[in-house]
């Protein structure tokens, strides 16, 4: 253990640049909201942007989709910076040429890649968690002044979107991570390209030949998606809100998919494990 977490901290070193950067994105971000607000301030323009309905069932609703919205930002930027990280996973070392004088390190091979593979996942998702419940506390001071606020609705609403993209940047991360075992530079990329480059092929000879070749392309959107649903041809003002969030649990987290995603997750992390194993180095 110890020998994995000194390999962590090595590869923490390696990429902490990239995974902070949204801190300094988001905090410009800020910066131009604080800027925006002085001037309503002082153009008197104040009262109209804390300006909300009062019915209690639209209450709930906005505490939930409120704090479901302001997931979003962060959590594109959390998947932009998984795809960089672990794209460059496998071949960071050779990059700075020093791969061969960590290949004669006394650890073993899955831990080396263990180690890049957290690194380049899951410190990009404790980054996305701190900048998302950071929005949540300016957010919620806010809709404080909501009647009829509902703090359960804001909780779950953030963190049902939150698993949304923990998800996602899991399954990402682990194609970015196999794909960098097979391509040395912008893997990720070549391997979009190449599977968009196989599906126009399977339309092609599905239109001339009448087959009905599955698309590999909607496979993987598939795998990545985990958005929520809302009652379909029902108004929200109709329905049961609450429920419609309990519902959402089993369609973000309890479910036969998150269980497949994760297996999928581990296979692509072992795979390009053992293509990264049988490499030559150089």
């Amino acid at each position: 253990m110890h020998k994995f977490l000194a390999l962590v901290k090595k590869d923490w070193y390696i990429n902490k640049k990239a995974v902070l950067i949204p801190f300094w994105i988001v905090g410009g971000f800020y910066l131009i909201n604080i800027i925006i607000m002085l001037v309503a301030y002082f153009t008197g323009q104040v009262d109209s942007m804390f300006s909300f309905p009062t019915n209690g069932v639209t209450a709930q609703m906005m505490s939930y989709f409120a704090n479901s919205i302001i997931v979003i930002f962060p959590g594109l930027l959390a998947l932009l910076f998984v795809i960089i990280c672990s794209q460059n996973a496998l071949n960071e070392d050779k990059r700075r040429k020093c791969e061969l004088f960590h290949c004669s390190q006394p650890v073993s091979i899955w831990q080396r890649t263990g180690s890049k593979y957290t690194v380049g996942i899951f410190s990009n998702l404790v980054v996305f968690i701190i900048i998302s419940i950071l929005n949540f506390l300016v957010l919620n001071v806010i809709l404080l002044f909501l009647d009829g606020f509902s703090i359960s609705a804001a909780i779950q609403g953030l963190i049902q979107a939150q698993i949304v993209y923990i998800k996602s940047a899991i399954v990402i991360g682990s194609i970015g991570f196999f794909v960098s075992s097979i391509f040395e530079q912008s893997a990720f990329f070549k391997f979009i390209a190449i599977l968009i480059a196989v599906n126009i092929i399977i339309v092609v000879l599905n239109t001339i030949y009448g087959w009905r070749i599955p698309s590999p392309l909607k496979y993987v959107k598939t795998l990545i998606e985990n958005t929520p649903k809302l009652p379909e041809n029902q108004s929200l003002l109709d329905v049961d809100f609450a429920e419609v969030i309990k519902q959402n649990w089993a369609r973000v987290l309890f479910n036969v998919k998150t269980i497949w995603q994760l297996v999928v997750s581990g296979v692509l992390f072992m795979a390009g494990t053992y293509i990264y194993g049988r490499k030559e180095i150089k």
